[in-house]
Formats: C-alpha cells, sequence, structure tokens
C-alpha cells in the first residue's frame, strides 16, 4: 500500500484492532470523571475550617494525592525555585511540581505558623508527626457544607482545570506524576473527554 499524503483519506482505514481487543487495558467508571466546579469551589475555600481549607489550598494547585499531601514535608519546598519535590513511593524517583504564586503565597503564610522544629506541612499537634487523616476531615467539612465529593476529586479538578486551559495533556501527566504508560493512557482518555 503506498500512501500519498496529499489524498485526504485516513491511513489507519485499513488497520483492525480487533484481534487486540479482547479484553480492555483499563476501566472508566461508568459513572464517569468527577471534579468541582468554580462554584463548589468557592464554597469549599470559604466555608470550610482554616484548617481544611489549607491543605485544599495545596491540592487545588498541586493535583497531590492524599497520602503524597500527608509526606509532604517542609524540606520538598524549594522556595528559591518555586518547587515541591515530590517523591514516588513505588519508584522512589522524585518529580517537581511548580509553585504558582498563589501557593507560594499560601506555604509562605503556612511556614509562618508553622511550630518550630515541624517537619510535615500538616502535622499533628507534635512537630514531628505527620497527620494521616485529610480524607476524612475533607469529608465530615464537606458533609457540613452540604457538597458532595471526596478529597481524590480536588487532584481531577486540578487536571481538570488544565485541560480546560489547553495545556497539552502529556504535560498534565507530568504534573500529575503519572509515569505508568497504562495509567497514562487512561488518564489521557479521562481528562480529554
Amino acid at each position: 500500500m503506498h500512501f500519498d499524503s496529499t489524498e485526504t483519506i485516513n491511513p489507519s482505514t485499513d488497520i483492525y484492532l480487533s484481534n487486540f481487543a479482547s479484553k480492555p487495558l483499563f476501566r472508566i467508571s461508568k459513572s464517569g470523571f468527577s471534579f468541582f466546579s468554580d462554584e463548589q469551589l468557592h464554597t469549599i475555600l470559604t466555608q470550610v475550617r482554616q484548617f481544611v481549607r489549607d491543605f485544599v489550598v495545596v491540592l487545588i494547585h498541586t493535583g497531590l494525592r492524599a497520602g503524597e499531601l500527608q509526606r509532604l514535608q517542609w524540606t520538598n519546598i524549594d522556595v528559591k525555585n518555586r518547587t515541591l519535590m515530590i517523591e514516588l513511593s513505588k519508584s522512589h524517583k522524585f518529580w517537581a511540581i511548580p509553585i504558582n504564586d498563589t501557593l507560594h503565597k499560601h506555604l509562605l503564610c503556612l511556614k509562618s505558623k508553622a511550630k518550630k522544629g515541624q517537619i510535615y506541612i500538616f502535622s499533628r499537634s507534635e512537630p514531628g508527626t505527620q497527620y494521616s487523616d485529610l480524607s476524612h476531615a475533607f469529608s465530615r467539612e464537606l458533609k457540613r457544607i452540604g457538597i458532595k465529593g471526596t478529597l481524590h476529586m480536588l487532584r481531577h479538578t486540578f487536571a481538570s482545570k488544565l485541560v480546560q486551559r489547553s495545556v497539552n495533556i502529556y504535560f498534565v501527566k507530568e504534573l500529575l506524576g503519572v509515569i505508568s504508560q497504562n495509567k497514562a493512557t487512561k488518564t489521557s482518555c479521562i481528562f480529554s473527554r
């Protein structure tokens, strides 16, 4: 078969995937992809308690997972280069997330309130201990203000806002720290809907 680039036909017309499609590579929930609307975000940011608001601001500007946020330490922040260095739990590799102006100001404010010797950004009353139940705290606050959702939806919200602004899906994948090819494909399908 010869393909003439001046023709307007699709060069993949004669390619059949039936031999490869015996089982799906991944599943996408029938309920769809959930993220918070601008109105819901505004309500969350203005009506939740301060502690929850503090970590919500970090999540909507970074797309971190709950566990990554819980493990986030002050040493992970490079204020000079305005990046967060996040360790991928399975591979122990790091990826950098840029810090925008809003997040930079927020982190400086949190640092000014941090107790001496506080290792984790979101700590319990003892400086060296991390707060381990951010999802539960967030769920309680959402219930109190009458919004349905999960902490993970903040990650989806971060990604969907980038895609809505026409940010390249592969850059979004990098910002989210998605490294497996299967997850990258799934992420691309979800966020480009």
